[in-house]
């Protein structure tokens, strides 16, 4: 906030910012399937990195009915927000995972390249240390993300055995072989 805008004081626009979020957490609705989903992954294996205050994503979560995962990294945590990388690299640090290892799921980062940047970066780093396929997924609704993917070579596949069937229309499965 500081860097955007220098003219406001930034502990009271927060103050102003939080009293709205905690308003607004009663119109909040989690994605179809998105706590059934989550809540099949360990807690510990997946983290959430937000803007937000620990107070306010804690709210968002409960009042969603999501999982709170081990590893909430929020504004306090870190010194540049995001887009800045240092929340997600603070978590997957708390995660005991290196950033490689793992996936961002963000929309501030729409439309400016940079999933395909990362789509190469990890189908690189996949080859380099030796892994012989990856499997993506994304959802039927994400034309660009399955564009992006068969752009790349990446074949669809049947679903995933250990995704329930219930879930499985919610994801478009893809396969590299590396």
């Amino acid at each position: 906030m500081r860097i955007v805008t220098p003219h406001l004081h930034a502990e009271q626009e927060a103050t102003v910012i939080e009293a709205l979020e905690r308003q607004q957490a009663n119109e909040l609705v989690a994605f179809m399937g998105a706590g059934r989903l989550l809540s099949t992954i360990d807690p510990s294996r997946w983290a959430i990195a937000t803007s937000s205050t620990h107070e306010s994503a804690l709210l968002k979560l409960t009042h969603t009915g999501l999982p709170i995962p081990t590893v909430l990294v929020t504004a306090a945590d870190v010194s540049k927000g995001k887009p800045a990388p240092d929340a997600y690299l603070l978590a997957a640090q708390r995660l005991g995972v290196h950033a490689a290892r793992c996936a961002v799921v963000d929309a501030t980062f729409r439309g400016q390249g940079i999933g395909r940047a990362l789509a190469t970066a990890l189908i690189s780093a996949a080859r380099a240390l030796g892994y012989v396929q990856m499997r993506l997924d994304t959802g039927p609704r994400h034309i660009a993300a399955q564009g992006l993917y068969r752009s790349l070579s990446v074949p669809d596949i049947p679903p995933d055995r250990a995704v329930p069937e219930d879930l499985q229309a919610m994801f478009v499965f893809m396969e590299l072989h590396l």
